[in-house]
């Protein structure tokens, strides 16, 4: 689906123009159903008396990033927002006791940077709703060319926000490990993760081992070259140890080896 908000393009110069403001995608019309709108929809379908699990994914942010669209990124994120909050009306109305969870499975490229200064990468500068000016860079991608700059844009390893509220939303706090958010969920749903009485079968095969004369007698350990290299990186690999912990000794040793 089209974009809520239009594109825009970063540059290398992007410090140094002015700020673009972001204005809406008139391909993104009245008839294309926004996020909140089908979070709604599915609430109402799957509402019963034994609960149930709603995954709700705002997936252009990412896309956006890729192509490094701060525009795109931005109006994407904005509907993500609206969806959440469609999920707090509804339990509210509702008075269902829900968990709610807000984040993200990956980091990615954009940077809010200093304004008015360009980077290694590409900038793109916005006005904000209150005025002010906003820098976005990007700079993940392997060169700065349109080919890479503009859908070469990489994920990155920060750490992720967390948010939820609900019953649970108490073992959600501080720093946790992704997988914690599935075992929350099963809690939530009053789910055993140990004791659920199900079995898995192993559907992995063994690998049948073939044997090819050549690459055995290549990589035998009866190959004198192959036991020269290994003497050689184990010797290597003692003197290093050695090395690293009595640093003086050793330079007193091979000190004037050194110098010839």
């Amino acid at each position: 689906m089209p974009r809520a908000l239009n594109q825009s393009i970063p540059t290398t110069d992007g410090g140094d123009l002015e700020p673009a403001t972001c204005v809406a995608n008139p391909e993104f019309t009245a008839e294309t159903p926004r996020l909140a709108a089908m979070t709604s929809k599915a609430l109402e379908l799957l509402q019963n008396d034994k609960g149930f699990v709603l995954q709700v994914e705002s997936a252009s942010p990412d896309k956006a990033d890729h192509q490094a669209d701060a525009c795109g990124l931005i109006g994407e994120v904005g509907q993500l927002d609206e969806a959440v909050q469609a999920v707090q009306d509804w339990v509210e109305k509702t008075g269902e006791e829900t968990l709610i969870v807000a984040t993200a499975d990956h980091a990615h490229t954009a940077q809010i940077t200093y304004e008015n200064q360009n980077t290694a990468g590409r900038v793109t500068q916005l006005t904000t709703v209150e005025g002010s000016t906003m820098a976005v860079n990007f700079a993940t991608s392997k060169t700065n060319e349109d080919e890479d700059a503009l859908g070469g844009q990489q994920h990155t390893g920060a750490q992720l926000r967390v948010a939820a509220s609900g019953p649970g939303a108490a073992n959600l706090t501080g720093q946790i490990d992704q997988t914690d958010l599935f075992f929350a969920s099963l809690n939530a749903l009053g789910i055993d993760p140990v004791n659920h009485n199900l079995t898995f079968e192993n559907k992995m095969q063994p690998v049948e081992e073939t044997t090819d004369e050549n690459t055995a007698a290549g990589s035998s350990v009866d190959s004198p070259a192959l036991i020269a290299t290994l003497a050689i990186a184990g010797i290597a690999g003692l003197i290093s140890l050695i090395a690293l912990l009595a640093p003086f000794a050793v330079d007193r040793a091979l000190g004037p080896i050194a110098k010839f």
